[in-house]
């Protein structure tokens, strides 16, 4: 019978040691000086065995050929790690010892070529590089199948912090902490770690991460949900592929960096590209110079905002690049009509403001009825399409003693929805309005995980915002869904988001958006979906309902069919199941 040889001073594992010598059937020799080596032995040691000087420590001189396994306190990580590097274990087993973690170990499989050539052949053509988190997971998700486990995990210095990014969801709590403790034994012994985390045996091998230099920049692990012995070939193909996941993750972390600074000096440029007018940014800074300069002067100041209506509905029924000439021109209108000390700005998506310097409530409705007049006529006419364009306006004091125009622009957001097309609202009250009505989740041009930049707001719901995206690498439009910041803060809710876009991106069909990405941007938690240009099918019913008509049964018919033809589960979860059809329906209606 093969020898289960147990060097143990302080008889910690004398208990696990006779249940594992009679359930593999090994000859237990518990704290006895061995003088020879024979085929098949084990041996069981701790690392106060190590460190002794007794005549059983001596054996470990003897016993070059076994296969030494390391049992210890995960709480005293670097002593484990040092004495397995000094006996050169294969293995290390973590406390609470099961019998289940020893299982492998004892009993090690045959090595199998075909599936080292499989591993190999896998590892040659996957990659984690990508700017996206989930493009970033799946491909750790390949590596972890490449390896015969379920778990692939980076740990990458980021400034100060190590970030984990992991091919699959922690599957219990604590899992991230302690697989991150076995990683760092594996990595410096050079060995398997074996531990327990909730109520699961797991095995870890893991490679520390460097580039150019022996700075340790990170860490990268592959974690099976069992007990099992990774063998030579696995670490060496391990520690051949470790070099190509540095550098990809180190040009990862410059190509995000830049993308970071790109958005900075964006932030901090004064003009917006698509009107030329203040950024919002620029706007509220110049409201606060200009509120000091008119209270210096005894002068009035006066708030004036445009907003477009319908410009949503205009965007998905001629395309946003319509929308985007018409912002522009009208810009380009309203600046031709104010004075030069007149500061102009783009305040929301498709929300434009002047702050009139000297013009007192009278005064700035009399000029806000003259601009709005202007503003609308003529037409524009923009790629053959004549838009007779409408606008609400609504006039806002600064008030004395207010130091910037931060409250005037929260009033006048209140009142602008309400507000009636083609008519101006001198909002005169002096109520305020508490938060930012018309504040965007997300800053117009802002970058979204270093692929997808925000281009205008497209609508506002209970759960969040819906912008209008550019997927910059492909070039093609993209609706991004951001969730209110105050659901973002509630993690069981998010992680129900991010299920949900898992779920709808596992899904392909005609009549369903495709998810392309999901992650956070500022504490923001965001996912990218396809946009479908057309109305939605709720505004068609509006439509139709204001008209006083019925919507055609043949519609309806089709409209059913449609959700019917979809995948049942998803088709309980959109919003706007059928906008395709509803697209083509407004089209023969019109």
């Amino acid at each position: 019978m093969p020898r289960l040889i147990v060097l143990d001073p302080s008889q910690a594992v004398a208990v696990i040691a006779e249940e594992l010598a009679e359930r593999f059937r090994y000859t237990l020799l518990h704290n006895v000086s061995v003088s020879d080596q024979q085929p098949g032995d084990v041996v069981l040691l701790t690392a106060s065995a190590v460190a002794g000087q007794s005549p059983v420590a001596a054996s470990l001189d003897v016993l070059v050929d076994a296969r030494k396994v390391l049992l210890g306190d995960p709480e005293h990580a670097a002593k484990i790690a040092s004495a397995s590097s000094q006996v050169g274990a294969h293995t290390v087993v973590l406390s609470p010892y099961w019998v289940e973690s020893f299982a492998e170990i004892l009993a090690p499989a045959p090595a199998n070529c075909g599936t080292d050539v499989a591993r190999a052949r896998a590892l040659m053509s996957v990659s984690v590089m990508d700017v996206t988190d989930e493009a970033t997971r799946e491909g750790l998700a390949r590596v972890a199948h490449a390896f015969l486990s379920e778990d692939a995990i980076v740990w990458w210095r980021e400034q100060e912090t190590m970030r984990p990014r992991t091919a699959r969801q922690p599957p219990e709590s604590g899992y991230r902490t302690s697989i991150a403790t076995a990683a760092r034994i594996a990595a410096a012994a050079d060995c398997t770690v074996v531990l327990v985390v909730g109520s699961e045996v797991r095995s870890v091998a893991a490679i520390a991460l460097s580039v150019g230099n022996n700075e340790v920049n990170g860490l990268f692990a592959v974690v099976a949900d069992r007990a099992r012995q990774f063998s030579l070939q696995e670490r060496e193909d391990l520690r051949a592929f470790a070099p190509r996941v540095a550098r990809e993750f180190s040009w990862r972390a410059g190509y995000l960096r830049l993308v970071a600074e790109g958005d900075g000096l964006r932030t901090s440029i004064l003009h917006d590209p698509l009107t030329g007018m203040l950024t919002r940014v620029a706007l509220e800074q110049a409201s606060t110079q200009e509120v000091a300069a008119a209270q210096r002067r005894g002068e009035s100041l006066s708030l004036l905002v445009f907003d477009i209506v319908g410009m949503r509905r205009l965007n998905l029924r001629l395309g946003h690049s319509v929308g985007d000439e018409l912002l522009a021109r009208l810009a380009a209108r309203l600046r031709t009509n104010v004075r030069s000390n007149d500061q102009v700005g783009r305040y929301g998506g498709d929300e434009l403001a002047v702050l009139l310097a000297g013009a007192n409530m009278t005064q700035a409705k009399v000029v806000a009825e003259k601009l709005l007049a202007a503003l609308v006529s003529p037409p524009f006419e923009i790629d053959g399409n004549v838009i007779d364009l409408q606008l609400r306006a609504v006039v806002a004091p600064i008030a004395a003693g207010e130091r910037s125009g931060e409250a005037a622009f929260a009033r006048a957001a209140a009142h602008l929805k309400q507000a009636t097309p083609g008519v101006v609202v001198a909002e005169i009250g002096d109520e305020r309005q508490s938060g930012d009505v018309g504040q965007a989740a997300l800053s117009i041009g802002a970058t979204l995980g270093g692929t997808y930049r925000v281009r205008h707001e497209l609508s506002r719901g209970a759960m969040g915002v819906v912008y209008r995206g550019e997927d910059i690498g492909l070039g093609r439009a993209v609706a991004i869904k951001v969730l209110r910041s105050d659901l973002a803060s509630d993690l069981e809710l998010v992680e129900r988001f991010r299920a949900e876009a898992a779920m709808l991106a596992s899904l392909r069909h005609n009549n369903l958006v495709q998810v392309y990405a999901l992650g956070e941007h500022g504490g923001d938690v965001y996912f990218v979906m396809e946009l479908v240009e057309g109305q939605p099918l709720s505004d068609v019913l509006r439509s139709l309902v204001d008209r006083g008509e019925w919507f055609p049964p043949a519609a309806i018919a089709q409209i059913a069919l449609e959700i019917g033809d979809a995948p049942r589960r998803d088709a309980r979860r959109r919003a706007h199941p059928s906008r395709r059809q509803a697209r083509q329906y407004s089209a023969r209606s019109r």
